[in-house]
């Protein structure tokens, strides 16, 4: 579920297009450097409970947090920079692995031979739900929770705190809500024709249809569990679509885009939302639409990785107090807007600003959304990775 940096030409281009367009203010460019602070930013968060001034002193005495994140440069500057700012004194010594995957392992590994050093694990909850948490090596979370405005459920879409594990509620807090553009079409296309999911098993398109692979990681991952498991839509639609349509797997998203562009297919499902708008913004003709219907009715699947942290069972942590303090600027205004501002993902806070998002990454009011972060156990998502190996004709 990684996001690609997005330019503020390629997102003005994007809300232009009359396919998604749907009027609000014109974008920002999310993963541009901060020219200031996000709003709290070095002050005392509004409602500061008893002790907070003493957890910030401590803090400061310890003098470090370390950060298992997200790459690249965007989320460099929200989990680190954004923090530093806010902060003045604490040092987050921030890894960044080339994937969720590859941390989770490392950690793993680390946390199996005793020798593991970190306080905060952020994003790619996918594995860890599915690796870590079943391991043990991950710790309850709602201690370190200590901000009112974190712990207030109206502060949170729906209002309630959303968590990844959603039985037992304590391991990963849910702080970003990621929606992607269901399709991308060539411009030869008539959009009239696409307008739900069941539209796509016209004959017409098939062999015209080309997506990321639903067994690997990439965007074809939660479009695989979002049709698998919708129930407007499930197994039975999973099957004729993967046997029916001659689908392309291709595991390459700036590849897709340009078979889509010239012709070589005529629809992407699923397209890398920042990938789109950088083609866009290069003159790519593409149409888009953002959400599909489903037995008549908008459905869609949300997820979330960058707004997600947990906390390794190591006991004590390295840099306890400034632990702590990181977990609850993490989720408070001050540290989802900078989320929001230089990683371009939103926030499932409802007093953060995504309006400067581009329209198709912001969740819509009438679209009914199925969270995918809670189909992340290891016998949900094999299920659906078995059948479509089963049911792919290629």
């Amino acid at each position: 579920m990684a996001c690609t940096r997005l330019t503020a030409m390629a997102a003005f281009v994007v809300l232009a297009l009359a396919a998604c367009a749907r009027g609000g203010p014109a974008p920002a460019t999310p993963g541009a450097p901060a020219q200031s602070a996000a709003p709290g930013a070095g002050a005392q968060p509004a409602g500061a409970p008893a002790g907070w001034d003493q957890l910030v002193e401590d803090a400061r005495k310890e003098g470090e947090v370390i950060v298992w994140g997200a790459p690249g440069a965007e989320a460099r500057r929200a989990e680190k920079e954004a923090f530093e700012r806010a902060y003045t004194g604490i040092r987050v010594t921030l890894f960044q692995a080339p994937s969720s995957s590859e941390r989770d392992s490392r950690f793993l590994q680390e946390f199996q031979a005793g020798v593991a050093k970190l306080d905060v694990l952020v994003s790619g909850s996918g594995g860890a739900n599915a690796r870590l948490k079943p391991a043990g090596t991950l710790q309850d979370v709602r201690p370190f929770l200590m901000l009112p405005e974190v712990l207030d459920p109206s502060s949170w879409r729906d209002g309630k705190l959303t968590w990844v594990d959603k039985d037992e509620q304590q391991y990963m807090l849910q702080g970003d809500i990621q929606v992607t553009p269901n399709l991308a079409a060539n411009e030869s296309v008539s959009l009239a024709e696409i307008q739900s999911w069941e539209d796509l098993l016209n004959p017409r398109w098939k062999g015209q249809i080309v997506m990321l692979d639903p067994r690997k990681s990439g965007n074809g991952f939660p479009l695989g569990l979002f049709l698998y498991y919708t129930p407007e839509l499930g197994p039975e639609f999973t099957r004729r679509l993967y046997s029916e349509m001659d689908v392309t797997f291709s595991q390459e998203d700036r590849q897709n885009l340009e078979w889509t562009a010239s012709g070589r297919n005529l629809i992407l499902l699923r397209p890398d939302e920042g990938e789109l708008a950088l083609a866009l913004g290069a003159g790519a003709k593409l149409q888009v639409v953002p959400v599909l219907k489903a037995q008549g009715k908008l459905v869609d699947s949300s997820g979330g990785s960058h707004g997600i942290l947990f906390l390794p069972n190591l006991n004590p942590l390295p840099h306890p107090n400034a632990a702590r303090l990181y977990v609850n600027w993490f989720y408070s205004r001050a540290g989802q807007q900078a989320m929001v501002d230089n990683v371009g993902r939103a926030s499932r806070r409802v007093d953060v600003d995504n309006s400067k998002l581009p329209e198709f990454a912001r969740p819509r009011p009438d679209v009914e959304y199925m969270n995918l972060n809670h189909y992340t156990e290891p016998g949900v998502t094999q299920a659906m990775r078995d059948d479509v190996s089963k049911w792919y004709a290629r």
